[in-house]
């Protein structure tokens, strides 16, 4: 599960598996929503942290460390995380769909062939080499549309 996906590329990386590391990554991985680190926060902070004690600059420094890592992604530009989903394919693209009516965020897998072609751009033309991408796209979900 994510938990232990995190926790394996946080030893990798070098970092130190804390109590408070454990309780944000719990906290994003029970979210049925992107969370925002005033909602990771406020939700550790009565019961749901259990005993962790924890600032929100730990929770704001926890989310950038793994947002380093490809462990989440932040799906707004106000700043809410979503937990990867996706990070054991190494090969395939994603997008991360988010519907602007009711707020429902997918990552969903994108076939190479059509990422390809905006790859070949970046490098080719613009003599750009992108080291990793995340596309973004806001619209209306098959739900909302009906």
């Amino acid at each position: 599960g994510f938990l232990s996906t995190s926790l394996e590329a946080l030893k990798t990386a070098g970092c130190r598996i804390t109590r408070s590391r454990i309780a944000v990554i719990e906290c994003i991985a029970k979210a049925e929503q992107p969370l925002s680190a005033p909602a990771i926060y406020e939700q550790l902070s009565g019961n749901g942290g259990g005993d962790v004690t924890l600032d929100k600059a730990s929770v704001y420094r926890i989310l950038d460390t793994l947002s380093q890592l490809n462990l989440v992604h932040r799906v707004t530009p106000e700043g809410t995380y979503l937990a990867c989903n996706h990070r054991a394919c190494k090969h395939s693209h994603h997008v991360l769909s988010r519907c602007t009516k009711c707020n429902e965020v997918k990552e969903v897998d994108v076939p190479s062939e059509v990422v390809a072609p905006l790859l070949f751009h970046m490098k080719h033309t613009l003599q750009f080499v992108p080291d990793s991408h995340l596309l973004h796209m806001d619209g209306v979900c098959a739900s909302c549309v009906k």
